[in-house]
């Protein structure tokens, strides 16, 4: 059984008279990528606030990684340039 990609969706936002435009990968496997990226950062941020600084560099490292469109659409390049 062959799943079907994600979709790429059309992404914007409004500030003000400025619109920000992007394209962003969107279906099941993306959000559920994303939803245990996002508990997982929650973690480190909770073990932040209670351990202080020394638990500082995790919670970083973890901002610093690439959402789940992002990591899908580097998925993707990497596996069409040949």
């Amino acid at each position: 059984m062959r799943r079907a990609s994600p979709v790429i969706l059309e992404q914007r936002s409004r500030y003000g008279n400025a619109v920000d435009k992007w394209t962003a990968f969107a279906g099941y496997r993306v959000e559920a990528l994303e939803a245990i990226r996002m508990e997982v950062g929650e973690r480190l941020l909770q073990a932040y606030h209670q351990q202080g600084p020394g638990a500082y560099e995790p919670f970083r490292d973890w901002c610093e990684q690439p959402n789940a469109s992002d990591a899908v659409a580097a998925l993707f390049a990497s596996n069409t340039e040949h």
